[in-house]
Formats: C-alpha cells, sequence, structure tokens
C-alpha cells in the first residue's frame, strides 16, 4: 500500500514511557493531542541491560509469541500502551475487539523492535522498543525519525532530563504527574522569537485540548512594564486572529519565583529557548530545567 499525501505530512509525536508517571494517563493524554492534530505518534520504552539478552528476549518475543508477552518491564508497559489505545478507542479494533494492526511486530534495521496499530482517523501509533540508556536512545530515536513534540516522563535523574533538553530539536514536556482534571497553559512571553515559537505550539495545543491559555510577561532590568505590554498586545492579536481566547498579565520579581507563583499542578508552563548561542542556550537550559523540578505541574519546553 503506498503512502498518500496526508500520511507523509502528518505530525510525528514521541511519549517516552517509563515507571515514573501513569501509563494510562501518559496515553489519555498525548493520544487527545495526537489524534486533535491527526498526528502519528510513538510510544517508546527503553530497557537496560547487555544487548545481547536485549536480543534474545525481543527475539523470542517477535519470532514465536508475536505479542508483548514477555516479563520484561519494558514490554508490560507498551502492552499496558496498546490496552489503553483500545480502551480509549484511539485506534481501529475488529470485530474481536483486537486492535487491527498496520504492521506486526517486528525488528528495525537500527535493532529496535516496532509494532503498528491503526489509529480512528489513519494515522499510526507506534510501540517501540529500544535497549540502551533512557536519555540517550531518545537522543538517538529523534534522530532517526523528525519528531514535532517530545513527551518525557519525570525520569529518577535529572541527569537524563538535561540531556534530552539540550541534545534534542524538537520541544519536550516534561511531566512530574498527570492530573485527573483539565490543563491550562502558562506562556512566558518577551516578544523574543523562542517566545513566539512557545506561544504559538501553546496556543495549537490549547486549541486542541480547549484549555485556557494565559501568555505572562515578567519586567525585569532592560524590559519595562511599558515593553511588557507592548509585546502583550501583539500576542493578544496575534491569538486573536488564530480565534483563541487569552488572558494577559504583567508580573515583576525574579523570573522564576514569580512564575512558580502562578503555576499549579493544572498548569503546563511554556517556555521559549534559544538555539542561537550555545552559552545562552546552556544558561536557559538550566533555568528550564530548575523550573521543570520546582514546577508543580507539567513544564513545556521550545526550542
Amino acid at each position: 500500500m503506498g503512502i498518500t499525501e496526508r500520511e507523509r505530512e502528518r505530525v510525528e509525536l514521541l511519549a517516552v514511557v517509563g515507571d515514573e508517571v501513569s501509563t494510562r494517563d501518559l496515553v489519555r493524554f498525548v493520544g487527545i493531542v495526537g489524534l486533535g492534530f491527526e498526528a502519528n505518534v510513538t510510544f517508546l520504552a527503553v530497557t537496560p541491560g547487555s544487548r545481547q539478552e536485549f536480543r534474545s528476549h525481543t527475539d523470542l518475543a517477535a519470532d514465536i509469541l508475536h505479542e508483548w508477552e514477555m516479563e520484561t518491564a519494558a514490554m508490560k508497559k507498551l502492552a499496558q500502551v496498546e490496552e489503553h489505545l483500545v480502551s480509549f478507542r484511539m485506534v481501529m479494533v475488529g470485530e474481536g475487539g483486537e486492535p487491527i494492526t498496520r504492521a506486526p511486530l517486528h525488528r528495525r534495521k537500527d535493532g529496535a523492535l516496532v509494532r503498528e496499530l491503526l489509529g480512528l482517523d489513519g494515522q499510526t501509533f507506534r510501540l517501540l522498543l529500544r535497549e540502551g540508556r533512557l536519555e540517550e536512545e531518545v537522543v538517538i530515536e529523534t534522530r532517526e525519525r523528525t519528531f514535532g513534540m517530545i513527551f518525557l516522563g519525570m525520569p529518577r535523574s535529572w541527569r537524563q532530563i538535561y540531556r534530552v533538553l539540550q541534545f534534542t530539536e524538537p520541544p519536550v514536556l516534561v511531566v512530574r504527574k498527570w492530573e485527573e482534571g483539565e490543563y491550562k497553559f502558562l506562556v512566558c512571553f518577551d516578544g523574543s522569537p523562542p517566545s513566539w515559537r512557545a506561544l504559538r505550539l501553546a496556543a495549537r495545543i490549547a486549541k486542541v485540548l480547549v484549555a485556557p491559555l494565559e501568555v505572562c510577561a515578567i519586567t525585569e532590568r532592560g524590559f519595562s512594564r511599558e515593553d511588557a505590554l507592548k509585546v502583550l498586545d501583539k500576542a493578544s492579536r496575534y491569538l486573536e486572529k488564530a480565534t483563541i481566547p487569552c488572558r494577559v498579565c504583567v508580573e515583576e520579581g525574579p523570573f522564576e519565583k514569580r512564575i512558580l507563583a502562578k503555576a499549579d499542578a493544572s498548569t503546563i508552563l511554556t517556555l521559549g529557548t534559544s538555539r542561537k548561542s550555545q552559552v545562552r542556550q546552556l544558561l536557559l537550559g538550566a533555568a528550564s530545567l530548575r523550573l521543570a523540578s520546582r514546577a508543580p505541574g507539567p513544564v513545556l519546553v521550545v526550542k
């Protein structure tokens, strides 16, 4: 079967599955965003251990069982992802209620094991198993395929988050804990190109989720209240043209302190970082890391 133009143009999303956040809540949130964007979604699980051990387990799964039935934690997580995709009615199912596969369980050329399910709108939900260090495998996967966004549960090691933020190009949503209720977006905005990228992405997702959106400018040295009001006016006009309702605010004081004071567990805090200066990127990456570690809710870092 040939690939249609629509399929070629689909956005690709990457969701990292682990023990840190609820698999059910991850599938629900990412699935809703994926269906809203009509995007292909890859759910990635990473198993540690030696490559020989990994291959022996996955070969057995692929060649004998044809299902995610091995007793490794990563395979169990992917089996849960599949179950939740079916229960949330995000994939097509057969007469017996089993998900319809676009591609059966198979090994890619790079050694990763993958199974593809057919989504309701024709998109692909991809279940992917890699072996190695989580942060390294995420970086490698983003180099193999162009992703529009990464969803990352809060790993136990801050080093893992830092490496993903620093060495991947797509925006990264870092999640400590998924909330049962509805989310709202808080965008840090100063009129710079990175903050515009953050605003545009937050606006797109907020429109899909029908989520409230607030744009906040924080005054500091060299950025007065008058400057803040000017850039917020431009942001408001952009969102009005896009038919996305929003609130705007101006805050004074230390950046991180003021932002954290406005966020709660249901707030998706959205930040833009510079791509130009490596030094500036390093500093902003550190700021993003601190906010991700201290924010009560998800943090979306847009590069």
